[in-house]
């Protein structure tokens, strides 16, 4: 799952299943809110069934990833980010749903299923696939932001379908993560009142950290593959060239077979690509990360990645280019901050 400040300033946690909690100085609060339908049921019925019967089926990873509440216009609304099951066209999507809840006060808030509206459905919806996992929902990226009173960003993974492009014979330019008719490996701007979408980046693998800095500029940690994890950068000017940051077709890491990653069996520094602020080999497992301006001190201005490798990683980046990497290692798996 994932967190989100509350209005009051507290947390807003989602679980894995989109039950919503509150946590703060009187506890945690499971709220009054039934999540939207992600159609798990019916598609653990159908494997059940033996539609899926050549199939592996990880129930884990099919989940919901992000909280997200935000006042647009007059009133308060709230966001969940999960990966939704089409049991008529076997395919899935990552999907983005909202609801109003009204005012700031959250423990007056109360949702029922038939309460959500959808935001947006990722496209196109990505067909199941004979002889692989039904969803690779661990690399969905879902993750959420604010960028003011009307308009969020929001990452979407590739659910590992660009992987093994290599191996399945997928031209470069028709991978999820590459072809601009698709809204995943990307990280993408969503007006909640025009319901405008525009791709703000793409390349990416299973963007699971998603940040905004007083500059305007997006922070985005990738979860790669085997010494692929990456830091990377939007820039905020709305002139610049969007960044391609090269997944499936470039990446400092390897596959888990140790194999290059590269189309050509070798880096070639990322020509024509955007090379990330800073790769890790070995790789940490990047789930989030947080930019903020109030720490204070030297820490003033830093970025934080939390890991599933049981870190966080303070970041120092001066005059666009990372100076400082300090692990701070913490007593567990870091999902969210």
């Amino acid at each position: 799952g994932g967190v989100g400040r509350a209005p009051d300033g507290e947390l807003l946690i989602v679980g894995r299943r989109g039950f919503v909690f509150h946590h703060g100085a009187s506890g945690l609060t499971k709220l009054d809110i039934t999540p939207p339908s992600n159609n798990l049921d019916r598609l653990k019925q159908q494997f059940a069934d033996g539609v899926f019967s050549d199939s592996g089926f990880r129930e884990d990873g099919f989940r919901f990833n992000d909280v997200l509440a935000i006042q647009v216009e007059d009133e308060w609304r709230l966001l969940l980010s999960y990966t939704e099951w089409f049991e008529e066209d076997l395919c899935f999507t990552n999907t983005l749903a909202s609801a109003v809840v009204g005012d700031e006060d959250w423990s007056n808030w109360r949702v029922g299923e038939d309460d959500w509206r959808i935001v947006r459905r990722a496209a196109p919806c990505i067909p199941y696939r004979p002889g692989s996992a039904i969803i690779e929902g661990i690399e969905a990226g879902g993750r959420l932001a604010a960028v003011d009173d009307r308009r969020v960003i929001w990452s979407s993974g590739s659910y590992g379908r660009d992987d093994q492009y290599l191996r399945q014979s997928i031209p470069p330019n028709e991978t999820l993560a590459q072809r601009d008719d698709t809204e995943y490996g990307k990280v993408l701007r969503i007006d909640l009142v025009s319901e405008e979408v525009e791709i703000l980046a793409k390349g990416l693998r299973n963007p699971q950290g998603l940040a905004l800095a007083a500059t305007g500029d997006i922070w985005v940690t990738d979860h790669g593959m085997r010494g692929g994890d990456e830091l990377n950068r939007i820039p905020a000017d709305p002139a610049a060239e969007r960044p391609n940051f090269g997944h499936p077709l470039v990446n400092f890491g390897a596959h888990y077979n140790k194999k290059s990653i590269a189309a050509s069996g070798q880096h070639e520094g990322h020509i024509g690509y955007t090379q990330p602020m800073m790769a890790f080999a070995p790789s940490i497992a990047p789930s989030s990360v947080v930019s903020r301006d109030e720490f204070g001190g030297p820490w003033e201005g830093d970025v934080m990645i939390g890991a599933l490798s049981g870190k966080v990683l303070r970041v120092v980046v001066e005059e666009g280019a990372v100076r400082l990497i300090e692990p701070i290692k913490v007593p567990g798996r870091i999902r969210d901050m």
